[in-house]
């Protein structure tokens, strides 16, 4: 039933501001302290103009559109293939935007292709396998 249901939405989207607060977080988190991802002065030596959001901090976004909105619900992360193309900083307005390019009512599973933008332009793209579980009477 579920299959059937998150197939009638196959486009979703949705904006997240990037924040110091965000990116502090994920690196207390991850434990994933790399100067370019806590230090504005680090990250200027190499001419970003503040420090570089992690990239699986995205992938958080990534299992957001999933999970929440795109088919949202029920569904387990199988896979993601994500392509960098730009940095993101504190301060960037993302547009998340996914969407069903197929799916296996057999297997359960779709497939998901994502963008997410920022003012420059893509900041990252790829695609996301997800399976919608069985639910299970007891």
């Amino acid at each position: 039933m579920m299959m059937e249901q998150t197939l009638k939405k196959r486009k979703a989207e949705f904006r997240v501001l990037m924040t110091q607060e965000m990116i502090h977080a994920f690196a207390d988190l991850s434990g994933d302290k790399n100067p370019l991802h806590v230090s504005p002065e680090h990250a200027a030596q190499f001419g970003f103009p503040d420090r570089v959001a992690h990239g699986m901090l995205l992938g958080g976004l990534v299992s957001q559109l999933v999970g929440e909105h795109l088919p949202g619900g029920d569904v387990l992360l199988l896979s993601v293939k994500m392509d960098f193309h730009q940095p993101t900083h504190a301060g960037d307005e993302l547009m998340v935007r996914g969407e069903i390019v197929s799916d296996s009512p057999s297997t359960r599973t779709m497939e998901i292709q994502f963008q997410i933008h920022h003012s420059r332009g893509v900041a990252c793209k790829g695609t996301a396998l997800v399976q919608v579980p069985q639910r299970r009477n007891r």
